[in-house]
């Protein structure tokens, strides 16, 4: 027995209008980021990296020596599209780039055996370069169909992350991913490299929970009481997010299968346009041909 579910969630995601959410209250120590709301993933990646203490302290043992070559040293390691050191504040701030491709190659005549195991998320192309070397027209076919292989496997990666969806009545909440969060975690980086104290921090960015537990508690809480409640949660905004990389390289998966979908819809789209000049192509063709066999005949 088959069910129309899916079709019915998608036809619903589609056709709810978004959702307008009042303005928050902007938090006192908020107004230290004044445009923070606006940046996107590789500006948030870049203000974490230019507060990482590796990566300030491979600026710093830059010299003039060389100094190119340094800078593109610290670009190759942290995947920068150009150098910007950490204090500089002034515009633009570099781009982050994932270059993680590995290659083989063999130049002996003899076959060589290479094993591999591939990850989740993983895919291998072999190509046939020495079936290239007579024409480029073969090199261009061959990364012409290893691009539409990775695209198709990259859509399979994305649907199967949303298969879970489809077998719901509602789409998920939205998770805790705005950027309230994000910024908190650099309030709290900030915070602790000019010294300040743990329970002042928290006092800080936990306004809200610490005037909600003296409300329940019926006293207001002391520093000691503060610290051994958020110290966990400050000395891990210390870490977190880890990764700047994850920041700048992954999307959020917010609303995956609407984009799924209306990938899905643009493409059949696509494919009848396409589908349609071929056929007023090969109509127009036809036609020509039966009047110069007409003009023949005559």
């Amino acid at each position: 027995m088959t069910t129309n579910k899916p079709k019915k969630l998608f036809e619903k995601i589609l056709s709810e209008p978004e959702r307008k959410r009042r303005p928050a209250k902007v938090r006192l120590w908020e107004k230290d980021y004044p445009d923070y709301k606006l940046w996107n993933s590789q500006r948030w990646a870049w203000e974490f990296l230019r507060r990482n203490e590796e990566f300030i302290s491979d600026c710093d043992l830059i010299n003039n020596r060389n100094r190119s070559k340094q800078e593109q040293v610290i670009c190759d390691k942290y995947g920068l599209s150009f150098f910007k050191n950490y204090d500089d504040k002034n515009a633009p701030y570099p781009e982050f780039i994932n270059k993680v491709i590995e290659a083989w190659e063999n130049e002996d005549k003899k076959d060589k055996k290479v094993e591999i195991n591939l990850k989740h998320g993983q895919m291998l192309i072999l190509f046939n370069v020495d079936q290239t070397l007579a024409t480029s027209f073969e090199l261009s076919a061959q990364i012409k169909s290893a691009r539409e292989a990775l695209e198709q496997y990259r859509d399979d990666l994305i649907f199967s992350s949303s298969k879970d969806l489809m077998d719901i009545e509602e789409p998920p909440k939205r998770r805790s991913s705005s950027p309230i969060h994000y910024v908190r975690h650099l309030k709290v980086i900030d915070s602790r490299n000019k010294g300040v104290p743990w329970a002042r921090i928290a006092k800080l960015v936990f306004f809200e929970k610490i005037k909600n537990d003296e409300k329940i508690k019926g006293h207001p809480l002391t520093n000691i009481e503060i610290t051994q409640k958020y110290y966990k949660t400050l000395v891990a905004s210390l870490e977190k997010p880890k990764d700047y990389r994850s920041i700048a390289i992954n999307t959020l998966k917010v609303g995956v299968v609407k984009s799924v979908l209306q990938n899905r819809i643009h493409k059949k789209e696509l494919n009848k346009k396409i589908e349609k000049l071929k056929k007023a192509k090969a109509e127009k063709a036809a036609s020509i041909n039966k009047e110069a066999a007409s003009e023949k005949a005559k």
